[in-house]
């Protein structure tokens, strides 16, 4: 193989371990599920509760909408971890259902916690909740 090709491989490579993050968390994600100590929430008792996203940036940022609540910040997620550096922007809401929906999703956005990621499908969980997200 030539200098030339060898070096062309090299920067390849080099920008293939470059400071991005992986692909496969990018995109919008829409809650599709939530459980707590086991049991299924029923979100949809909430009014506004499709409206909870997350969008993940493959420049390291997030933003999202909770039941009233705007999420946004920084991440870093390797393999089976993310971790979420986030802030939440408070409208408060009146629906007890909502608030419980959003008391249960909101902590996983400023906390580190474990990640599994099928097609079209990613789970967080984090102490007694599992949350369940669907690719948009």
């Amino acid at each position: 193989m030539s200098r030339v090709a060898t070096a062309l491989v090299v920067v390849v490579l080099l920008m293939a371990c470059s400071s991005s993050q992986p692909t496969d968390i990018n995109g919008r994600w829409v809650l599709s599920s939530l459980t707590s100590d086991g049991e299924p929430i029923d979100v949809a008792k909430a009014p506004s509760i499709d409206e909870v996203w997350v969008e993940y940036l493959t420049d390291g940022t997030f933003h999202g909408q909770l039941t009233c609540n705007e999420v946004q910040g920084d991440y870093i997620y390797t393999e089976s971890v993310l971790a979420n550096d986030g802030r939440q922007d408070s409208a408060g809401c009146g629906e007890p259902e909502v608030h419980t929906v959003e008391d249960m999703i909101a902590p996983f956005f400023w906390s580190e916690f474990p990640i599994e990621l099928d097609t079209g499908r990613m789970t967080w969980e984090h102490g007694t909740v599992a949350v369940s997200w669907t690719r948009d």
